[in-house]
């Protein structure tokens, strides 16, 4: 089962990388370990081809009219970078939810691990799952409309997701930040559960030193 899943993740890999060579005619992006400047290319030896660490200071879940906040972590692993015109790709290994305070007090993502693909050239980046199902977030303990209940919501389809990459003050460049904001859908457990869902996150992203966030990362023009 293990290989299959590998099999099938290096599918999506594939296929994630042929959805996106033609997405236009700006440079590709990169990861870089220093603001890039004006002219948005990344000095020499600064690129990093790396992991990351994305971190959220809050994470909001909107379910009917109540609200959870929560701090929220990735980890991703660099995959690639697709070339010029397309963007650098990673895997996101993990996705965690921790001091959750509101309607629902623990939270879980499911279907990873999930590609994620910055692309300057649509000035955001893309989540997809690995090919066994839309990324999910399950919410648990939750009390809903004075009910107690488990409630599981996944990205509506199309799988593929959008976020906006954050501008510094300036307007530019690029900077090492992911801001969400994604529908999602009820999906298919409690009969209770409201039939919709909003996750909002801003995550700040940082270059992986043994599991320790590092220096923030940039996404910018290659060279």
């Amino acid at each position: 089962m293990r290989l299959i899943k590998m099999l099938g993740l290096a599918g999506a890999v594939a296929l994630a990388a042929m959805a996106f060579v033609g997405t236009g005619a700006a440079s590709a992006d990169s990861a870089c370990l220093a603001d890039p400047g004006a002219m948005g290319l990344c000095p020499v030896g600064a690129v990093w081809n790396g992991p990351i660490i994305g971190l959220s200071g809050e994470a909001l879940f909107k379910v009917d009219n109540t609200v959870t906040k929560c701090k929220s972590s990735f980890l991703a692993d660099y995959v690639a970078n697709e070339g010029a015109h397309v963007g650098v790709l990673y895997l996101i290994l993990n996705l965690n939810f921790f001091e959750c305070v509101g309607a629902c007090p623990n939270a879980f993502a499911e279907n990873l691990p999930s590609l994620l693909l910055v692309a300057m050239a649509q000035l955001d980046a893309k989540l997809t799952g690995d090919g066994f199902g839309p990324p999910a977030v399950l919410l648990q303990n939750c009390v809903i409309l004075n009910v107690p209940m488990n409630c599981l919501y996944i990205t509506q389809p199309p799988v593929l997701l959008n976020y906006l990459l954050e501008l510094n003050g300036a307007g530019q460049p690029l900077v090492g930040a992911l801001r969400f904001n994604a529908p999602m859908a009820w999906g298919g457990d409690d009969m209770l559960c409201p039939g919709n869902a909003v996750f909002q996150a801003t995550y700040l992203l940082y270059e992986d030193q043994n599991f320790v966030e590092g220096p923030e990362l940039f996404f910018t023009a290659l060279p």
